[in-house]
């Protein structure tokens, strides 16, 4: 009976352990994922790379929505992707105030997790808040993904 039992608790804990969430699901529940990390499953929509930097912008979509995700990862359009992510923020996707709200919540999480200097991810969050507002009808209103 022990055994059963062990198997039984080892099954689902190898379930809830590859579980992921959809980005409806992110989006629905704000409380929930933002500042957390959720893993997806998505496909490449879109590929903004960002000039003279290792890191690329990608508008990824599941069944449910359409989000951007910030990266030094190099992938191709149609790519299908599970990753892991960090929700970094929110936006109303109209507003410069929200992107450079999302863009300096970039920064920190990239010198609190050393991906990047403080003077290097500074630079990097006001090319952000440029690229960001260039795209703002694309982005549709929408959390921020970070894959580390």
């Amino acid at each position: 009976m022990k055994k059963i039992s062990l198997i039984i608790i080892t099954i689902l804990l190898v379930t809830l352990a590859g579980c992921t969430t959809t980005l409806g699901g992110v989006k629905d529940n704000p409380q929930k994922h933002a500042g957390n990390d959720v893993r997806i499953n998505a496909r490449i929509a879109l590929e903004v790379p960002l000039p003279f930097l290792d890191y690329s912008l990608y508008q990824i979509k599941d069944d449910t929505d359409r989000m951007f995700l910030f990266t030094d990862k190099k992938y191709k359009i149609d790519d299908r992707i599970r990753i892991r992510v960090h929700v970094i923020g929110i936006s109303d996707g109209k507003s410069l105030s929200a992107f450079e709200e999302i863009a300096q919540q970039t920064a920190n999480y990239m010198v609190k997790h050393r991906m990047e200097s403080e003077a290097k991810a500074r630079a990097l969050s006001q090319k952000l808040v440029r690229l960001m507002t260039t795209l703002g009808t694309k982005a549709e209103g929408s959390y921020f993904l970070i894959a580390y």
